[in-house]
């Protein structure tokens, strides 16, 4: 029984403060990823592990992420960047596949997928 006069209270206070905010507003803006072609650099190279809370291995960037549990990318939209051809994945596939090379995995083919280079780490 407390429980729902404690719920009326709540609805009560809503009805009286109202709510003035449009739902356009409470959502959150949709930020289209960059281009991978007109990404400079995606990381240092480095390999990363997920478990590793701190990503220390991936360089000082504030927004770097450990793609694929295993490869440094300096933000997460460089990780999944768009792409119009399959040539706007070169350079995304070039630089994962360093690394792949480098730890004996086989190198990923460059190619573009609704939008996104196709491909994980």
């Amino acid at each position: 029984m407390r429980s729902w006069a404690l719920c009326g209270i709540a609805v009560a206070w809503l009805m009286l403060t109202g709510c003035d905010t449009a739902p356009a507003e409470t959502e959150q803006a949709t930020v289209a990823p960059p281009l991978c072609s007109q990404i400079a650099s995606f990381g240092n190279g480095a390999t990363c592990s997920a478990s590793d809370a701190s990503l220390s291995t991936c360089g000082p960037s504030a927004r770097r992420t450990c793609a694929g549990t295993w490869l440094c990318f300096d933000a997460p939209e460089y990780a999944s960047c768009a792409c119009q051809v399959d040539g706007d994945c070169a350079n995304r596939t070039a630089y994962i596949n360093a690394a792949r090379t480098a730890t004996g995995k086989a190198p990923l083919s460059s190619s573009c997928k609704g939008g996104r280079c196709a491909g994980i780490p």
